[in-house]
């Protein structure tokens, strides 16, 4: 967990609402799925265990979108978190940055805690998180198992400023940012410990490549996909198809003749084949994809159901890393 303020506005939070929970709610036992922590069968049973959790603190189950497993993992994170900043009647985060996301990407690949990027800036203060797990694992520990006990490394005694500080990034209220606040993250490919990371700042400038009302059209909050509320008629077949493209390290992804080496979004007349290619930057090897995608060949046609794909396309490269941070599994740091 890393914070960094600068003179920024604060924002109401009831304390009563947001309260840290009494004591740690342990993750439990994983099944045996979980060998590869962003399998489907590892990614239902955590949201179960979150929604145990949120029951557990007088909370509804979280209202995801039907989408949400074959969503990537920063917009997995975003509508955890704003879905629990509802909850606890805190402004929302606007969307995901690009630039966050790349400093996100770059705590993952450093296995610490991620830092405002110089790029779309200037960033007015910010808060960090870093764990070396999946993404949707990461967020249970830093909502619910980050107190005296939990693997937070900052929580060295019951009365320690750091306890429950990642839980506290997430909701606002480690440090105050004014609005609308923009998030980055990101995960690794690895089948286990893979080490996710997000980021959450402000500049006086809004860019966000998916956005929290873009969620709620999916369907995040109880929204009906669409915005609307059901009719109970037929709804129209799709008139066009919506590639969203993630791309953590270095790399081009062709698709429908657009490059795209930052994370982007093509739009495509529905009935189209959709085939991804994918060129790692010099220095750089595919790693695979994950979301609609999966394996290590550079070329995937993945399978169009309704009117969205998500997909992830990683490259590796040679990064510097912390040892110390390197050594610890499943440490939240």
């Amino acid at each position: 967990m890393t914070l960094g303020l600068l003179a920024c506005l604060a924002f109401s939070v009831s304390p009563a609402l947001a309260a840290n929970p009494p004591e740690n709610i342990p993750l439990g036992s994983e099944p045996s799925g979980c060998a590869t922590e962003s399998s489907l069968e590892c990614e239902q049973w955590t949201v179960g265990r979150l929604d145990v959790a949120h029951k557990d603190l007088g909370l509804p189950a979280y209202a995801l979108p039907s989408s949400f497993y074959g969503l990537s993992a920063d917009r997995q994170l975003l509508i955890l978190a704003d879905l629990d900043r509802v909850d606890y009647r805190i402004t929302p985060i606007y969307g995901l940055n690009t630039n966050l996301t790349e400093a996100a990407q770059l705590g993952v690949r450093e296995k610490g805690d991620p830092r405002p990027p110089s790029a779309g800036g200037p960033w007015q203060g910010f808060g960090s998180d870093w764990a070396s797990t999946g993404a949707l694992i990461a967020y249970y520990l830093w909502m619910y198992d980050d107190g005296y006990g939990s693997g937070n490394r900052d929580c060295t005694s019951p009365t320690a400023s750091g306890c429950w500080g990642h839980r506290r990034v997430i909701l606002g209220e480690a440090v105050s940012l004014p609005n609308p606040q923009l998030m980055g993250a990101a995960t690794g490919t690895a089948a286990r410990n893979a080490g996710s990371a997000l980021i959450i700042s402000s500049n006086g400038g809004t860019s966000s490549y998916y956005t929290w009302a873009d969620a709620e059209k999916e369907g995040a909050g109880g929204e009906q996909p669409g915005g609307g509320e059901e009719t109970g008629g037929e709804k129209p077949p799709p008139t066009q198809i919506t590639v969203h493209l993630t791309i953590t390290g270095h790399g081009t992804v062709l698709v429908d003749n657009k490059a795209c080496t930052v994370s982007c979004t093509v739009t495509l007349p529905a009935g189209s084949t959709i085939t991804l290619n994918a060129d790692p930057a010099f220095g750089y090897t595919f790693a695979g994809w994950s979301g609609a995608c999966s394996g290590t060949a550079r070329k995937c046609t993945p399978s169009v159901v309704g009117s969205e794909v998500s997909a992830t396309a990683t490259f590796a490269g040679h990064s510097p890393i912390r040892l110390a941070d390197a050594a610890t599994a499943r440490a939240v740091s």
